[in-house]
């Protein structure tokens, strides 16, 4: 009959039974006589007569959703029961239910406040290694799962085989069994069984299983064991598995196993993405820096006969300018002037190559001051070719190096000015700032001409070394094709960046980040 109470096989036309799901009887002897194993919805057992018991109570210990286990009343006497005291012990039954099914939820809850914690802990273990973060994920499992051992490896399934790595501190201490550190899938026992299911797998009464391949010497015995594969999108990456608990594992050990093991990947995944691509930066910068030194070396070797050349040139008008026939004389100055263009050119390469290499202090600076000092440097070029130059008053200070920034704002006004188009009927440069609520350590400076303007197609392109637009879309201008290159280069040396927007024959607005100072 408990079996009925707890499953919920009542009849309440029955008058044993309660329409609460409860069975009482005060004469179980005469209740056997008078009613059929039909009435009493399947076959009983009747314990409780047998030991001499006539009145017997079973009340359900239950929830809206579910019996949760028995109030059991006996006494050996008749009529000890009425139907006002079985109406207030199932009252007392559905108070019971509330208050398991309440400890159930906090219990869980609790649990999961502890996943939760040591989850975030888990993330926060950056200064240990892949297998310590491994250790430290396998021993919390298998305190949230209340286990006794656990073991994770890595599964490498195109060789099929498993590699052993991590053990929990108690197999270590209990297990003497020889480690192979790596393992055919084919020669693994049922532990490995969720690797070949793709699913977790829970075995709870492991000594008896017939599938089982037995232990190698040494090995601890397992009572009860779980296992779960670890995926990285379809593949499976990994093994977790866990041991001994004294109770039976369930779909909730299952849960913390594979969300914790889960998240475990994701942390060792994301660490070897970072290492790698640290490992790449590295290369990478080696190889600029081995580029930057070979340029600067070339750069002065290259310069040291330039002003040769240049002396002698000089020496030639000196000594010789009324015996040179015209042309030559014509030469000479093409000579020249492409000598000294050569030498701005392995200038700017110098001036690349120092930014960022020579450690420079960092300053408050008036914005205005930087801007004036640039434009100030361009007033005979923009008066003689009839170009406006507008600069917004009350800048912000910055914190920069303040030459490296003359240098970029005299790059940009020079660029403007050389193409600005000589047909353009209003000639304007503004300049000006805006504060992006995104970017609150920054001002947005602006730089806006009226000039040709510059396809789209070559903005991944402008800030690269060397790089000059087309002379069939720009007329013809001097240049070395480093300018922008080193714009770009002081700018995110000062943790800024730069873009620009443009349209052809309209003109072009260049934008930068410049750090403010700190409050």
């Amino acid at each position: 009959m408990c079996g009925n109470i707890i499953r919920g096989r009542t009849d309440s036309e029955q008058p044993f039974f309660t329409d609460q799901g409860s069975f009482w009887s005060n004469d179980t002897s005469k209740l056997l006589e008078s009613s059929t194993e039909e009435d009493r919805q399947s076959p009983t057992r009747n314990y409780c007569n047998n030991f001499g018991y006539e009145s017997v109570a079973l009340i359900p210990i239950k929830t809206p959703q579910k019996t949760l286990g028995l109030i059991q009343l006996n006494d050996k006497r008749v009529g000890q029961f009425t139907e006002d005291l079985i109406i207030f012990i199932e009252q007392i039954g559905k108070e019971l239910g509330l208050a398991v099914q309440n400890s159930i939820t906090f219990t869980k809850l609790k649990l999961e406040e502890k996943r939760l914690h040591a989850l975030f802990k888990l993330s926060q273990l950056e200064d240990i290694s892949e297998k310590e973060l491994s250790d430290y994920a396998l021993e919390e499992c298998i305190k949230l799962t209340q286990s006794e051992v656990g073991y994770f490896h890595f599964f490498d399934s195109n060789e099929n085989t498993i590699q052993l790595v991590n053990w929990s501190k108690k197999t270590l201490e209990i297990c003497t069994a020889e480690k192979n550190l790596h393992y055919p899938l084919e020669s693994a026992g049922i532990w490995a069984d969720c690797v070949r299911i793709k699913k977790p797998v829970i075995h709870n009464d492991y000594q008896n299983l017939e599938t089982k391949k037995g232990y190698p010497v040494g090995h601890f015995p397992l009572k009860r064991h779980m296992s779960t594969p670890v995926f990285d999108g379809n593949k499976i990456v990994a093994i977790a598995g866990i041991g001994n608990k004294k109770n039976p594992y369930d779909e909730s050990d299952t849960r913390q196993l594979v969300l914790f093991m889960n998240n475990l990947w994701r942390i060792i995944k994301q660490r070897r993405s970072e290492k790698e691509i640290r490992k790449s930066n590295e290369l990478l910068l080696n190889k600029s820096e081995e580029m930057e030194d070979f340029v600067n070396t070339l750069s002065h070797d290259l310069k040291s006969p330039l002003t040769s050349i240049l002396g002698f040139i000089s020496l030639i008008n000196n000594e010789f300018s009324e015996d040179l026939p015209e042309n030559l004389g014509h030469y000479l100055e093409r000579v020249e002037k492409n000598v000294i263009h050569m030498g701005d050119i392995i200038t700017d390469i110098l001036e690349y190559s120092r930014i960022n290499k020579i450690k420079e202090e960092k300053q408050v600076c008036s914005l205005n001051e930087i801007l004036d000092d640039a434009a100030n440097t361009f007033q005979p070029r923009l008066r003689s070719l009839e170009i406006s130059i507008n600069i917004q008053d009350n800048f912000p200070e910055v914190f920069v190096v303040k030459k490296r920034f003359i240098q970029v704002f005299e790059n940009l006004l020079d660029n403007a000015i050389k193409y600005m188009g000589n047909g353009k009927k209003s000639k304007q440069i503004s300049i000006g700032f805006e504060f992006e609520e995104t970017k609150r350590k920054f001002v947005t400076v602006y730089i806006q001409d009226t000039g040709i303007g510059i396809p789209i197609d070559y903005f991944p392109k402008l800030f690269q070394l060397f790089f000059r637009i087309p002379s069939i879309l720009s007329e013809k201008v001097s240049g070395s094709g480093i300018g922008l290159a080193n714009v770009k280069k002081i700018v995110e040396t000062h943790g800024g960046t730069i873009w620009l927007e443009s349209e052809v024959g309209i003109g072009s607005t260049f934008y930068l980040d410049i750090p403010l100072p700190s409050k």
